[in-house]
């Protein structure tokens, strides 16, 4: 949905199906670093830019928040914690430097997010590997091969790399989670 804030028309999600995967990061990132910061939360959330909403008036960012309340129902992204059948992968039978890769984004951004912090909650550890999925999906899904099969025609199909940063979380949340549960058991072996 559009608003108009000082002149200029900016996006505002207002549903899973509206918030990219990048801003959703973006807002975990500064709800887990523990800033209270309500207006950088908005802006990590909307993605406008910070000081375009600090000069806003306070029913301006009343609106604006109203807006995206969606994210404060846990059970309105679990809906979308669902993966189709062709994303189906051994990861035993891809190559290794496939996992190295992964485990060596997850090591940058678990450093870049906590430091050497050794152990992490739950939900700090998730927001390392939701963080890090774009690679995984990236490195997993270029060149993937699944069979489609409509009435009694079967066809081979070959993905090229899918880019989920700019995608809406409600489309891509379950690829994701579902490459982050697939990797993460190979992956902590790997960090000790």
């Amino acid at each position: 949905m559009k608003v108009e804030i000082g002149g200029n028309k900016y996006d505002v999600p207002v549903s899973w199906r509206e918030l990219p995967l990048r801003n959703y990061i973006a807002a975990l990132d500064h709800s887990l670093k523990g800033e209270s910061d309500p207006v950088g939360y908005l802006s990590a959330i909307t993605g406008i830019e910070i000081e375009v909403l600090r000069n806003t008036s306070v029913e301006g960012l009343a609106y604006i928040m109203q807006m995206v309340d969606f994210v404060n129902d846990p059970d309105g992204l679990a809906i979308y914690n669902k993966v189709e059948d062709k994303f189906r992968i051994d990861i035993g039978t891809q190559p290794y430097w496939k996992l190295e890769l992964c485990n060596q984004e997850v090591k940058r951004v678990w450093s870049e997010l906590y430091g050497d912090k050794k152990e992490l909650t739950e939900a700090e550890v998730m927001h390392v590997y939701l963080k890090a999925s774009p690679l995984f999906v990236r490195t997993y899904t270029d060149g993937l091969t699944y069979t489609t099969r409509k009435w009694f025609r079967k066809k081979e199909v070959t993905l090229e790399a899918i880019e989920i940063d700019d995608s809406p979380v409600a489309s891509v949340y379950g690829l994701a989670v579902f490459f982050c549960k697939l990797l993460r058991p190979l992956m902590l072996i790997m960090r000790k």
